[in-house]
């Protein structure tokens, strides 16, 4: 570094660095789903029949999220087009 570049390069301010905190206390941070919502026993389920171990179609999506079907096979060409693996088979 040159002194004219030396001069123009403001100061380090040595309390502003990352020091090591010989304070704190490790512990680890456990996420777990907190309990149901209280009309969950009362809600209808989806009506969308789904074998485990399989992926969704686009018209089970569809049902589930009340979107638009032609919005969903466009994501799936755009998808393909675009040499993505969608799962769709058909």
């Amino acid at each position: 570094m040159t002194d004219a570049k030396r001069d123009t390069v403001p100061p380090i301010a040595a309390e502003l660095s990352v020091h090591a905190d010989e304070h704190a206390v490790p512990s680890e941070v456990v996420a777990e789903q907190g309990p149901p919502p209280a009309d969950y026993a009362q809600r209808p389920a989806s009506g969308v029949d789904v074998t485990p171990g399989e992926g969704l179609s686009a018209e089970q999506v569809v049902t589930m999220t009340g979107g638009d079907a032609e919005a969903a096979d466009a994501n799936v060409e755009l998808q393909e087009a675009q040499g993505l693996d969608t799962g769709a088979h058909g």
